[in-house]
């Protein structure tokens, strides 16, 4: 019975990390708050700021836009080596945008070396048909994620 409690739980584990329940009934903006709250406290100060007021969109979009603000933030929180991390989440005609920004070193850009977690951010957008734009300022990085124009 231990053996069948356990891989039960693994595969309830397994079905939260592929679509968290948050996103699921709460939707982008929900999910993105309850992420935050749980990152341990740090010396790098986050702020979230949203405008779209629990607004719904597509449960496939919603889920690699999450995917996508997460890789992004967990990149900033550990490679940035900066002090301030903003996001903001808000309204785009009929769909949304995401703009991440660190005031930390920033990178060189180099085409031939994309890394699996920037493949996969810039294979996301396509997939919901959003643009995905890394900009390395000075300082930082800002991570702009908006849908495509027609």
């Amino acid at each position: 019975m231990e053996i069948l409690n356990e891989t039960i739980e693994s595969v309830q584990n397994i079905s939260h990390n592929l679509f968290p329940p948050v996103l699921a009934k709460l939707g982008l903006e929900k999910a993105i708050e309850s992420y935050l709250r749980k990152i341990p406290d740090s010396t790098i100060e986050i702020k979230f700021q949203s405008n779209l007021h629990s607004k719904r969109f597509d449960r496939n979009t919603e889920l690699h836009a999450f995917r996508i603000f997460q890789e992004s933030l967990s990149n900033a929180l550990k490679h940035s080596k900066g002090s301030k991390i903003a996001i903001q989440l808000q309204p785009h005609g009929n769909q949304f945008s995401i703009e991440i920004n660190d005031n930390g070193k920033g990178f060189t850009a180099n085409s031939e070396r994309i890394g699996l977690g920037l493949q996969g951010m810039m294979s996301r957008a396509e997939m919901i048909n959003f643009e995905l734009n890394v900009i390395s300022n000075e300082p930082g990085i800002t991570v702009l994620l908006i849908p495509k124009t027609t």
